[in-house]
């Protein structure tokens, strides 16, 4: 008798990048509130790397020494970004931005398979301007 067998693989996968944004932005509004908008590109100068996956059948770990599945490579993205700042006093405000990128390069080096993936941001904070 033959049971077909089921394997299910949970990743913890991470990757992290060294980017070095680029854009052209416009602020509207005046007095205190403020928005934001922002488009360009943004290259990926480093990229590491770290979890496990399934390929070609088999569970491999995965690490920036090991594996051979993704790109080391210098890589763009596009970039969309929006906002709203406020200011609390003439040097002193709080900021939100939400950001949105999508690769336009590869990050894989298997053939036949094309990953390109979105990264979404979003980030508040203080500015101070002097």
């Amino acid at each position: 008798m033959t049971v077909p067998a089921e394997r299910q693989v949970q990743h913890f996968n991470s990757f992290s990048l060294l980017q070095v944004p680029l854009g052209i932005g416009k602020t509207w509004g005046k007095g205190s509130l403020q928005s934001h908008l922002l488009v360009g590109g943004v290259a990926n100068l480093s990229f590491a790397r770290q979890g496990r996956t399934l390929y070609q059948a088999e569970l491999i770990d995965y690490d920036d020494a090991s594996s051979t599945i993704w790109t080391d490579k210098l890589s763009f993205s596009a970039l969309w970004s929006g906002g709203l700042s406020y200011r609390i006093t003439d040097r002193l405000g709080v900021v939100t931005l939400l950001q949105y990128q999508h690769s336009l390069s590869n990050w894989s080096t298997e053939q036949g398979i094309t990953m390109r993936p979105s990264i979404f941001n979003w980030s508040l904070g203080v500015k101070y301007s002097w």
